[in-house]
């Protein structure tokens, strides 16, 4: 059995998603995953966009963090997606 629990950004740019998965009552398992739109969040110039990758290829090889996406939503919109993050914990604590 899987579950949800998703986030919009406010630009629309992509969804940070949280899946619960059960494959038998013994699993239990979480994904996170962000989708991008690609429409929207690729619309940087080409020397935009070239001098991002080298800086962050160079903080991946020197091993400092480095943030690929964020997401900007609402405190509306982040209340709903925390409670639903609680929400697949506890109904994997009910079952």
């Amino acid at each position: 059995m899987n579950e949800t629990a998703k986030v919009k950004c406010e630009c629309g740019c992509g969804i940070l998603e949280v899946e619960r998965w059960t494959p038998d009552e013994n699993t239990e398992e979480y994904f996170i995953a962000y989708y991008m739109r690609s429409y929207y969040s690729k619309q940087d110039e080409i020397i935009s966009t070239i001098k991002k990758r080298i800086s962050g290829a160079w903080k991946i090889i020197t091993g400092k963090e480095y943030l690929f996406y964020d997401v900007t939503a609402s405190r509306e919109d982040m209340i709903e997606f925390c409670m639903g993050v609680v929400s697949l914990i506890e109904h994997a604590r009910d079952t």
